[in-house]
């Protein structure tokens, strides 16, 4: 496997691509804001959106809020309970 050197460290390549947030955000109306937040260790989920790119979380950081793919961020299992019980009903 490749590796890229930064200042700091030596990364995999395959890392950085994971890591770096979705620099388009998704359309209004694709967006569901969380009624009941989600802490995990990348931040405070808000919203949800399913595009036609794939499932985006909204994560809040102390740096700003940022979409991430949901399979990096949560468990399928967790993304199914949060979707059910964060959202509230449906408008």
């Amino acid at each position: 496997m490749p590796y890229v050197r930064t200042a700091r460290a030596y990364v995999w390549v395959d890392a950085q691509a994971t890591a770096k947030p979705e620099k388009s955000t998704p359309s209004a109306e694709e967006v569901r804001w969380a009624k009941n937040p989600l802490h995990t260790h990348h931040g405070m989920c808000i919203g949800f959106a399913d595009t036609p790119r794939g499932a985006f979380v909204a994560v809040k950081r102390s740096s700003g809020t940022f979409w991430l793919a949901a399979d990096h961020v949560l468990h399928p299992r967790e993304l199914s309970d949060w979707l059910r019980t964060g959202f509230g009903h449906a408008a």
